[in-house]
C-alpha cells in the first residue's frame, strides 16, 4: 500500500485549489450560475479548514522537529489569511457582501 506523504498531499491539494479557486473566479466575475454562488462560497468556507486539520492531525509524525512545526504553523498562517481575503471577495462577487457604496 502506498502511503502518501504530507509534502505530496500538499502539492496535490495546492494544485486542485489554484484550479478551482481561479474557476470560481471565472465564475464570479463572468455573473455564470449565480444560483450556484452560495455553493461555490460555502464551499470555500468550509473546505480549506478541513484541510488544514488533515495536514496537522494526520501528518503530525512528520512533523517530528521544532523547525517543521514551525514552518508549518508559518505557511498554514499565511495560507489561512490568503483563503480568508478569497472567500471574502468570492461572498463579494456572488451578492453575499454589501458595501452600501455607490447608490441605492
Amino acid at each position: 500500500m502506498i502511503r502518501i506523504t504530507r509534502a505530496r498531499f500538499n502539492i496535490f491539494c495546492g494544485i486542485a485549489s489554484v484550479l478551482l479557486a481561479a474557476g470560481s473566479l471565472w465564475f464570479g466575475t463572468r455573473g455564470l450560475c449565480p444560483e450556484s454562488g452560495p455553493y461555490v462560497v460555502a464551499f470555500w468556507v468550509l473546505v480549506p479548514p478541513i484541510f488544514f486539520w488533515i495536514d496537522w492531525v494526520w501528518f503530525s509524525s512528520e512533523l517530528n522537529s521544532p523547525t517543521k512545526r514551525e514552518f508549518a504553523k508559518h505557511t498554514h498562517d499565511l495560507a489561512r489569511n490568503i483563503w480568508i481575503a478569497f472567500a471574502g471577495i468570492l461572498a463579494y462577487l456572488f451578492g453575499g457582501i454589501h458595501f452600501g457604496i455607490g447608490g441605492a
